[in-house]
């Protein structure tokens, strides 16, 4: 982005532009390039005194600086930015007896618009929460209880600090960011479900370019990690099925769900402030799976296996029983599987 603010004569409070002094020599390379001139060929600029810069250079600045995000989406586009600082600079300059029009182009490679720069925190965007997980050492595995080969050995893991979104998306998150609902029946508060793992890493992706951080699914490890929040039980709440009804929704012949999905953040959160980590809906991880990885997985920040034909799954869902929403508990589904009653959380790393 070129932004030529026409400070050549600084004595005489105005200065004339050459529209082509910078034009062909730096930015003929560039694929794509948004350059703002002050005025047009020949023109004047001015400076504002209520300020230490001139007039154009003040509208833009407030512009990036969010002014300039005429449909609330938490971008500031060329065209929108173009639009803020032509209406602004003309009023002031017909309010101070000036004629002052700025000059704006896309060069290169670009057709439509181009967005120049990310305004709107996380919450601003969507009202995804996020937390801090510290990083620390946990045993990984079916600990206590009831178990299947695939959740042993039990082994240590290490894993460095991360952030973690502290429910579910959930289904207003989603359009927040996707601009599209996917569900007949809906409710804002309510998990997103039936979403393949190529629509939640897509999903990842867009809120990544929306806020300019990187976000991702959860590894396996991070997943139970976050879950367990320093405890060993089959629960974060315990060991029993009365405890694991403070924790979550679950169902089969007993439970507490009626099989449907719930509201999220209703049930009692963990240590670190995760909610419905147990049962609801079920959760994608970004790890291939396989059926003997912790025999050989890494000890520190292991990111799955390097291949695989399904992705791993982990929570368990409000249709299952009791011992299927274990921390400790593995699942797996293939990358394009849009089962109704899975759905995923976002994690940030540093």
């Amino acid at each position: 982005m070129l932004v030529d603010a026409c400070r050549e004569d600084m004595g005489s409070g105005r200065s004339v532009v050459s529209l082509n002094r910078l034009y062909e020599e730096k930015f003929d390379a560039a694929h794509v390039s948004a350059v703002f001139y002050a005025t047009k060929q020949g023109g004047y600029s001015y400076e504002d005194p209520t300020t230490d810069y001139g007039a154009f250079s003040k509208y833009i600045i407030d512009g990036l600086q969010g002014n300039g995000d005429r449909d609330s989406d938490g971008l500031v586009t060329f065209r929108e930015l173009s639009t803020y600082v032509e209406d602004e600079l003309g009023d002031w300059a017909r309010t101070n007896g000036y004629m002052q029009r700025p000059y704006t182009r896309i060069l290169g490679e670009q057709s439509g618009d181009l967005a120049l720069t990310v305004i709107a925190s996380i919450d601003d965007i969507a009202g995804i929460r996020m937390v801090p997980i510290p990083g620390g050492s946990f045993r990984m595995g079916c600990i206590s209880g009831y178990g299947v080969g695939y959740e042993r050995p039990v082994h240590e893991v290490t894993l460095s600090s991360f952030e973690m979104s502290v429910t579910e998306i959930t289904q207003g998150q989603y359009k927040a960011v996707m601009g599209k609902n996917l569900w007949s029946f809906e409710g804002d508060d309510l998990p997103v479900e039936g979403v393949n793992w190529n629509v939640a890493m897509e999903f990842c992706k867009r809120f990544s370019e929306k806020t300019g951080e990187k976000f991702s699914l959860p590894t396996e490890a991070e997943w139970e990690y976050a879950c367990r929040a320093g405890t060993e039980t089959k629960y974060y709440t315990g060991d029993s099925e009365n405890d694991l009804a403070r924790a979550g929704w679950y169902g089969y012949d007993s439970g507490n769900s009626e099989k449907k999905a719930h509201s999220v953040g209703l049930k009692e959160p963990n240590a670190w402030g995760l909610y419905d980590m147990h049962g609801n809906i079920a959760e994608w991880c970004n790890d291939w799976f396989n059926y003997n990885y912790y025999s050989s997985s890494p000890s520190t920040d292991p990111i799955g296996p390097s291949s695989g034909s399904e992705r791993v799954i982990r929570s368990g869902k409000k249709v299952d029983p009791a011992l299927w929403c274990r921390s400790a508990m593995r699942s797996n589904e293939a990358p394009d599987s849009t089962h109704e009653n899975i759905g995923f959380r976002i994690v940030r790393r540093p």
